[in-house]
């Protein structure tokens, strides 16, 4: 087993993260198991998110935002995008939380 080269490792990921930095990957087994460590640093992922609007019914592409946001953000502020004459019917999803969309 001494010398033994490990090159890959059961993926551990929770969803919603992703690697930051594989430290000490491709080690070679050695008698002192202080040597014998392999770090997995994980981060939070970024995902892509719009914020949409509807006037009667009907979807305004012209207003939609789009956003980037790391798993688990919760987004509760936007942009006021009401037209002139119209009044805020209903919010959906709101606040809405970044969730893994696999």
């Amino acid at each position: 087993m001494r010398e033994e080269e490990i090159k890959e490792y059961p993926h551990k990921q929770d969803p919603g993260y992703e690697v930051l930095e594989e430290r000490n990957l491709g080690m070679k087994i050695d008698y002192q198991v202080e040597n014998n460590v392999i770090s997995i640093f994980y981060v939070r992922a970024y995902f892509d998110y719009q914020i949409q609007y509807y006037y009667d019914g009907i979807l305004d592409d012209t207003k939609t935002e789009y956003g980037k946001a790391r798993y688990n953000d919760i987004i509760s502020e936007y942009t006021n995008n009401i037209k002139k004459g119209y009044k805020l019917d209903s919010r959906i999803n709101y606040p809405m939380t970044i969730v893994d969309s696999n």
